[in-house]
């Protein structure tokens, strides 16, 4: 498995740092983090190898995160990031693209998925169905102890306007069809709470999923408290949507 490191351009101009983990293998899963977070967090390294047996893997950071140029706009303006590391993945070869996204990278997945149709399969943990509706429970003993328990090297953002004009990723998930998409998300969710993804999930047309994870927490969360279910859910799912015999929705 060869790692390159290497930044890309948004349509607005900002470079966009990545990493791509390639191995030959013909379908790549983009992973893109939440809001905060980035991709050489101890975390996302690690998803990144779990993933990576099977599939080739794109790591990202947003702007205002990591690497990346820009400030973060609260997902005003990051599909544009997303779509150039999409179109990155595919240039590089890879015949099928699924993007796994926590959090506010779901949402950006879904706004991105919905307007340019360019991927073939969506795994959405822990999103919210618009910014206005973030809970953020952040004195609840669960709260406290995924701010201060679970701070790693890497994490931070360089924010930029939170009041921009969004699209709630709710009035647009229907359009995402016939990309298949798949909504995880804990009951104990702090920040974003459960009801976030049953009600994406209700709006979503066919192809689409939902797991929850009772007593899960928030977006990557999950993934590190339940790792190996976490995975074996991933994998199965883009496993099923991306594996040689899915029909390409990619035009």
């Amino acid at each position: 498995m060869n790692e390159t490191e290497l930044f890309v351009t948004s349509g607005d101009g900002v470079k966009i740092s990545i990493r791509h983990c390639r191995g030959g293998k013909k379908a790549a899963v983009v992973i893109a983090p939440g809001f905060f977070t980035g991709k050489d967090t101890r975390t996302y390294r690690r998803l990144e190898g779990d993933l990576k047996d099977v599939f080739d893997v794109v790591s990202m950071d947003f702007r205002g995160h990591g690497r990346s140029e820009g400030r973060y706009a609260y997902s005003a303006k990051e599909k544009e990031d997303l779509k150039a590391v999409i179109g990155y993945a595919r240039d590089s070869g890879h015949k099928k693209i699924g993007v796994l996204g926590f959090s506010y990278g779901g949402a950006i997945a879904i706004l991105e998925a919905a307007e340019y149709k360019d991927v073939d399969s969506l795994v959405c943990a822990g999103s919210p169905m618009a910014s206005g509706e973030i809970e953020f429970k952040w004195w609840t003993w669960e709260g406290l102890k995924l701010g201060l328990w679970r701070w790693e090297r890497g994490k931070g953002v360089r924010s930029g306007n939170p009041f921009l004009a969004k699209v709630r990723p709710l009035d647009v998930v229907a359009s995402v069809s016939p990309i298949p998409i798949l909504f995880i998300h804990g009951t104990g969710d702090p920040t974003v709470d459960v009801r976030h993804s049953r009600m994406l999930y209700e709006a979503a047309r066919e192809p689409k999923a939902i797991k929850i994870f009772e007593k899960g927490s928030h977006a990557e969360e999950i993934y590190r408290r339940f790792p190996a279910e976490f995975i074996q859910t991933v994998k199965e799912w883009f496993g099923k949507t991306l594996e040689e015999g899915a029909v390409s929705v990619y035009n």
